[in-house]
């Protein structure tokens, strides 16, 4: 089943993808959100599934917002360097590298990416993206697929040169979250397809564009950890929660000159096989402030 949170003539409502539109499921889960679904999911489930197969009106949809499948959450926990590439050799990150991005940073699958002034270079990863469907701490990694309610989309965007703020002096200087971390640095969507309809999430073709040009692609069995070993570790560095979101990490890119910058203009496509595809417009913030081009260190050949 394919979930969405979408928006029409002003109101936010859940709904699941039929054809080539959307039914509405408030009839079935009232005012509930999206994460409140997925925490009820065993009792919601054979009710949506009832409605769906009976005959109902599909809503169009060039005439909805699709919104951000999640929005309420307690975490977005992101993976760094999670992808091997021919010439790593023994390179490779002996454990899952984690950090987050704040949930005022998620956008929806169809919004703009917004550079901001300060930034003097942003780029953006297409990442496999595992939702949570209940709570969890020290999971063992047998167990850790039954964590999954579904998967989306999403693009770590990221400002390297401000993540890396004065690290070259200092690791203490590192500025993660702050380069990672900006409004709309994290769109998400389209929807949620759950776990039952992708019975091999390590076989998934994950791929991004840049005005039509392939710069990323790769297939989700490159992943250095798997997502029970980033399941397991992530419940033990911090506990999951119902509708936590988990960013896998994303391919490396096809271009020989490494990530590609955003710019004001560019068309940014997001893709992952069975699971859709996102199209953000990308625009530059202007400055805020009149008499300040205050700019980072930059520091980074990320």
């Amino acid at each position: 089943m394919k979930l969405l949170n979408y928006e029409l003539q002003g109101v936010a409502t859940i709904g699941a993808l039929k054809g080539d539109g959307v039914v509405d499921l408030s009839p079935v889960v009232g005012e509930r959100i999206l994460v409140d679904v997925i925490a009820q999911w065993d009792d919601l489930e054979p009710k949506i599934k009832k409605l769906m197969d009976e005959p109902n009106s599909v809503i169009a949809l060039n005439t909805i917002k699709i919104l951000p499948p999640i929005h309420r959450t307690a975490k977005i926990i992101g993976v760094g360097a999670n992808y091997k590439a021919d010439t790593d050799g023994l390179n490779l990150p002996t454990d899952s590298i984690l950090f987050f991005k704040p949930f005022s940073s998620v956008s929806g699958p169809f919004d703009t990416v917004v550079i901001p002034f300060e930034a003097d270079r942003v780029i953006g990863e297409t990442e496999l993206t595992v939702i949570i469907n209940k709570k969890g701490r020290r999971i063992p990694e047998s167990e850790a697929m039954d964590y999954v309610f579904g998967y989306c989309i999403a693009n770590d965007v990221t400002a390297p040169e401000i993540m890396m703020g004065e690290s070259v002096r200092n690791p203490l200087f590192f500025q993660q979250g702050r380069g990672k971390g900006f409004p709309t640095f994290c769109p998400m969507g389209p929807y949620i397809v759950t776990a039952d309809e992708i019975p091999d999430p390590s076989s998934l073709d994950v791929e991004m564009e840049i005005n039509g040009k392939n710069i990323l692609s790769g297939k989700t069995d490159r992943m250095i950890h798997s997502i029970s070993k980033l399941i397991a570790d992530a419940s033990n560095a911090f506990g999951l929660e119902v509708g936590d979101a988990l960013l896998t990490g994303s391919p490396r890119p096809t271009t020989p000159e490494g990530r590609t910058p955003l710019k004001a203009g560019d068309i940014l496509i997001s893709r992952i096989s069975q699971l859709g595809e996102m199209r953000n417009d990308v625009v530059a913030e202007d400055s805020p402030y009149q008499d300040s081009e205050t700019k980072p260190v930059t520091t980074s050949n990320y």
